[in-house]
Order: C-alpha cells, then structure tokens, then sequence
C-alpha cells in the first residue's frame, strides 16, 4: 500500500453573519466535525473517501486558517470534500476555500513523485455558514456549497450532485 501526504488547508470567513466578508476571524470552534476527502469518478460517481476528524486540525490564530498534515493511506483524490458538523448555535464559522495537496512517490527517485492539488472554493462565502448539525458538501465543481442531511453518506457507485 501507498502512502500519501495529506495536507488540507480550511480558509474561514467571520464569526457572524453581520461580518459576512473573508476576514478570517472564525474557526475558532469547541464544536467537533468531521472531513471527508471524497473520490469520485468522471461520472461524479463516489468511489472512496478519507475521514479526518476535528482533532487533527491545528488553528492558527494569525490566519484564522485551520491546517491538517498526515501521512495516510493513499486515495490521491479530494474532488469533492463532505463536512459533517456538531454544533453550537452560537459557535457557526464559514468556509471561504478549501485547499488539498497529496503527494506520493511510485518509487525511489524524484521523478517518481506525483502531487495533486485540488481547490474548493466557496464563490458566495455568505452562504457557506457551518451553523447546524448538518453534513456540508462543498464541490465538485466550484463555488457548489450544498446542505445534506445529518446522516448522509454516499456509498460506492452513488452519483454525487454537481448543481445547486
């Protein structure tokens, strides 16, 4: 099995909805959520998925930017990411953009590294609030921020929603 790096980057926006505008003072969370990387094929079917848990990921209090890094088993692709939160009324953030770079080697030179980098921006910021027991989709395509159900799960083969 191949290990990849992971390193996802979440970019916050403000801490209310008056302050709607990127000024990265949010994120500052005591709620717990969970990411999921997700997989998916040409035909935005699920294939797969890494899980990182709320725990995992540091807050920089200078950038109001939560980061994880981790060496995990490698499914090199983020193309759409999940968040399932537990929260607080009082305690909702924002997402502007998400970033993930995985990178892994295929042997024993440089040139056998292979990187990817996906983006996950949110176009409309103001609607990306995090603020209800909710699992969030944000991409597959850019500025797509959907509200799922609490419990929803895609499983393998489920075509995964691309349009608003």
């Amino acid at each position: 099995m191949v290990e990849c790096l992971y390193r996802v980057v979440l970019i916050t926006a403000a801490t209310n909805l008056l302050e709607c505008l990127s000024n990265n003072l949010a994120a500052r969370t005591s709620s717990s959520f969970t990411v999921y990387l997700a997989a998916i094929d040409y035909e935005n079917n699920f294939n797969s998925w890494v899980t990182i848990q709320s725990e995992h990921f540091e807050y920089s209090e200078e950038t109001g930017v939560r980061s994880f890094t981790l060496y995990h088993d490698c499914t090199p692709q983020a193309d759409a990411i999940f968040i399932r939160f537990d929260n607080q009324p009082e305690d909702s953030w924002a997402i502007d953009q998400i970033f993930v770079d995985t990178s892994y080697k295929l042997g024993p030179t440089e040139e056998h590294l292979q990187m990817w980098h996906f983006e996950h921006p949110i176009l409309m910021p103001c609607v990306s609030w995090l603020d209800n027991s909710f699992t969030y989709q944000i991409g597959p395509r850019n500025g797509l921020f959907i509200i799922h159900d609490y419990h929803y799960q895609p499983r393998k083969g489920e075509w995964i929603r691309d349009w608003v």
